[in-house]
């Protein structure tokens, strides 16, 4: 919301604001219903909520990956000789 205040002429906000609504919540929330049918009606929900744990997983290794990245670049900026 605040990108659509900033960026956005305030006599457009409101057709702004409806493109983000069904841009960043209708669209994925379609996607996800069709995909979770989709996986209900083939491999059930025990498979579906199983399934859940792969994203837990992935966004853990994400944390971890940027947070390495981020630690060396504070590193090197705080030492320019380990820049080297």
């Amino acid at each position: 919301m605040a990108f659509i205040s900033d960026y956005v002429p305030p006599e457009r906000r409101a057709f702004g604001m409806t493109l983000y609504l069904s841009a960043g919540l209708g669209i994925p929330t379609f996607i996800g219903n069709f995909v979770g049918g989709f996986i209900v009606d083939h491999a059930g929900y025990r498979f579906l909520f199983g399934s859940f744990t792969i994203f837990a997983f992935l966004g853990a290794a994400l944390y971890v990956i940027c947070q390495r990245f981020i630690r060396r670049k504070d590193e090197r900026a705080n030492n320019p000789a380990a820049a080297r």
